[in-house]
């Protein structure tokens, strides 16, 4: 097993440089993979070194098989479309994060998609709030221009105030919903975006190494601390409560121990999903259970349709269905499971969906993502706003193709009212910096009104 989580590691950092190297990328890609790996490696690795606990770890050996040929096509797509569209773009800089309304628009995105947070929890309208709820992840990327700005202006009080702004709220999932998963997604894209920014591939690969501990290692204080974390939250208790239970995730942090068997469990039963693609494997391959052959793709095709202009359209039971079936897994309906497309292009198409699956999907983000970075740079916020969003909602390594399908719809859907929306707050608004001609020009003009105005004085 260790052979094969080496192998996900180095495409991992094969994926770092070379998204350094092209530039012209906000590392979405980055943050998917290094979502995904959360999911996939943790618990391979419990099995790895706690070889004394578990009984059978055959089945968590195939699906890691199946993790790591994906991780290295969906690398190999990315780099593909990078490379493709390397000469179609020009050359990656800071620059657009000085140009004129930039701050504006950071705000405008932040302040947006924090009201969109709020609005979400109370319209229950059918497609309508899944394009509130998809279109809410705009303050990621106000968050994200806010910061890098700071950084490139060395402003340390501006730093942490965005610092501030980014916690906000995966610490309002985690203290008013118990949840530390669901809010880290907006961490892990601003931190991979930031890792692009450093200019020492020694220091960015320092860097995600202590960060990927870090969150390793806060997944273990969570889990040991949920129970008591949700049984607070049950109770009615007040803010401070919340506050000081869900604080210990942070002061009891505790080194992975392998000889800790509450650790080691933790790990196998929420950071595991490779047992699920080796238990699928074995029952497709023993005739318990039989391949699916798209059945679930098509589904997620008719997800692309909204459920308001189609309102017979079939409920689709998404990714704990497709656990029951093709893994023979009975999922707990109290705990939410994800298939991931790692099991469901598997189980649709076999080990060639696996991997032209990946391949094409590793290609489609690296170009939404270069198509993100593209507008950013060129001052193209609105077109930013379109396929940023869209981006984000493929960040999901544990949704199912039709749950992906749906959200990918609903944030384009989204990505659009927010572009209207801009234009009539920020039509007055130039985002572009005077150009370079301009700027020589007023110069000059400058220093030739010099001597007159000395002669005027005179």
């Amino acid at each position: 097993m260790f052979v094969m989580l080496l192998l996900c590691v180095v495409s991992f950092f094969v994926l770092i440089w070379h998204s350094r190297l092209v530039g012209m990328t906000i590392g979405l890609p980055i943050a998917y993979l290094f979502a995904a790996h959360l999911q996939y490696l943790p618990g391979a690795f419990a099995h790895a070194v706690g070889g004394y606990y578990f009984t059978d770890s055959s089945t968590t050996q195939i699906g890691l098989r199946f993790a790591t040929l994906a991780t290295i096509c969906f690398v190999a797509g990315v780099i593909l479309a990078q490379r493709i569209m390397r000469g179609t773009v020009g050359k990656s800089d800071a620059s657009w994060l000085h140009q004129l309304g930039m701050l504006r628009f950071a705000v405008f995105c932040l302040l947006g998609g924090w009201l969109a947070v709020f609005v979400s929890i109370f319209v229950k309208i059918p497609s309508l709030s899944a394009a509130i709820d998809q279109g809410a992840a705009i303050w990621i990327l106000g968050v994200l221009m806010g910061l890098f700005r700071a950084i490139q202006q060395r402003r340390t009080d501006h730093i942490f105030i965005w610092l501030a702004a980014l916690s906000v709220y995966p610490a309002f999932v985690l203290i008013w919903g118990g949840y530390l998963s669901f809010g880290s997604t907006s961490i892990f894209i601003v931190m991979s975006a930031l890792l692009l920014t450093i200019r020492s591939h020694l220091r960015a690969y320092t860097f995600v190494t202590l960060f990927s501990l870090l969150c390793f290692h806060m997944f273990l204080s969570y889990f040991q601390a949920r129970d008591d974390i949700r049984d607070t939250l049950a109770s009615g208790a007040g803010l401070n409560q919340r506050v000081q239970q869900s604080a210990h995730i942070f002061t009891d942090l505790k080194l992975f121990d392998p000889d800790n068997t509450g650790q080691l469990s933790g790990l196998d039963v929420r950071l595991n999903q490779s047992q699920f693609v080796g238990m699928a494997f074995l029952n497709i391959e023993s005739g318990e259970a039989q391949f699916l052959h798209g059945h679930s793709v098509w589904e997620g095709l008719q997800a692309l349709v909204p459920r308001i202009l189609w309102a017979d359209k079939p409920y689709f039971a998404g990714s704990s269905k497709i656990i029951r079936e093709v893994s023979g897994f009975e999922v707990n309906e109290s705990t939410t499971y994800g298939v991931g497309q790692v099991l469901e292009l598997y189980a649709n198409f076999g080990v060639g969906g696996v991997v032209f699956g990946f391949l094409l999907f590793g290609f489609a983000y690296g170009w939404i993502d270069r198509k993100a970075a593209t507008n950013l740079q060129n001052g193209g916020l609105g077109g930013a706003l379109v396929w940023f969003l869209m981006g984000v909602a493929m960040l999901a390594p544990l949704a199912s193709v039709a749950e992906m399908f749906g959200n990918i719809a609903a944030a384009a859907v989204a990505s659009f009212g927010w572009r209207f929306a801009w234009q009539v707050v920020g039509a007055n608004t130039p985002t572009k910096r005077p150009s370079r001609k301009r700027l020589n020009t007023n110069a000059r003009q400058a220093d030739q009104d010099a001597p007159v105005e000395a002669k005027q004085k005179g």
